[in-house]
């Protein structure tokens, strides 16, 4: 009876331990996804950053110049700075959106949990085999 309560012992040790693996792998593997959406997110941002450096160096002077065939200079001048800094704002309003509707502080709580669900499991079984040993 000693023997084969022993071996249930085991089996249930050795599922435990199987489960907390599999619970680590579903982590590594939702924080894999999680930094790739930040990844994305931060590449919109530097997207941003770097036509914003458009914006303050040579391309807004030549294109102005180009418009200025057309219209007056002065006009021209404020054309093309108002598109190039809309289209910075639009590269900065995407990849902040993408990196707020990735929830890490849901993640936290899951893996919070486990945490704490392992512990229990771990200190009831200590005690449990304690007292029938």
């Amino acid at each position: 009876m000693a023997y084969r309560l022993a071996e249930e012992a085991d089996a249930l040790l050795e599922e435990a331990r199987e489960l907390v693996r599999r619970h680590v792998a579903l982590g590594r593997t939702e924080l894999r996804r999680i930094l790739l959406q930040l990844g994305a997110g931060f590449g919109f941002l530097v997207g941003a950053a770097c036509l914003g450096v458009g914006l303050l160096l040579f391309s807004p002077f030549l294109l102005t110049l180009l418009l200025a065939l057309w219209l007056p200079l002065w006009l021209a001048a404020l054309v093309l700075f108002l598109l190039t800094g809309a289209a910075s704002a639009i590269l900065m309003w995407v990849g902040i959106r993408r990196i707020r509707a990735i929830r890490l502080q849901a993640l936290r709580i899951v893996l919070e949990e486990d945490v704490q669900w392992i512990r229990k499991f771990v200190s009831s079984w200590r005690r449990s085999g304690s007292s029938e040993r």
